[in-house]
């Protein structure tokens, strides 16, 4: 596969590259091997459940003690990259101004992230709250969200993570190349 990344000027192969890498498998680690590497590299024993990703494996992992956590991880090529990008935006933005963002999990040996047999992945905390889509189209709400995601934008123009240069699907430059929905109840949800 030819190198091609977010900031390339060339909007259609960086699609090319990244609809690639969606169209992988996710991983099937099982929730035996993850609670193995959860005591491993965090000292951490809990309950596993696995939520909803694209292709990197995201679970909950849920402590005795009441703690919520989200365990992320994956062994496909280029998760690293992936991972390093994710946990250092999360480090970088938890101490922006107007932004609540999880906190990284550090490793049992202080790292941000571990390599293990193939697997890499990181912990973090889980935000508590009501998701937005649950709560009601009430004008100060969509104020307060508006207003969030200003203090996001300003925080994130400030960061130069690693990887950051990838190919990522979410690039708006890619947008125009996305297929249309037909009419319906998800193209509606989607408009």
């Amino acid at each position: 596969m030819e190198q091609t990344h977010l900031c390339d000027p060339e909007p259609e192969a960086a699609f090319r590259a990244a609809a690639e890498i969606m169209a992988r498998t996710p991983d099937h680690v099982g929730t035996d091997r993850l609670a193995e590497l959860a005591a491993l590299h965090y000292g951490l024993a809990g309950e596993i459940v696995p939520l909803a990703s694209e292709v990197e494996r995201t679970d909950a992992l849920d402590l005795a003690d009441g703690r919520r956590l989200i365990l992320k991880t994956s062994a496909q090529a280029g998760a690293a990259q992936s991972f390093a990008f994710q946990s250092a935006v999360l480090g970088s933005l938890r101490e922006a101004p107007g932004v609540t963002v999880p906190h990284i999990v550090p490793t049992t040996e202080g790292e941000r992230m571990f390599h293990h047999n193939g697997i890499c992945g990181y912990l973090q905390t889980r935000l508590e709250g009501r998701p937005l889509h649950e709560a009601g189209r009430d004008p100060a709400l969509i104020y307060q969200a508006g207003a969030a995601l200003a203090h996001l934008d300003r925080a994130l123009s400030r960061i130069h993570a690693p990887e950051a240069c990838r190919p990522l699907i979410w690039n708006i430059g890619c947008w125009t190349l996305l297929e249309t929905l037909d009419t319906g109840p998800v193209a509606e949800d989607v408009a």
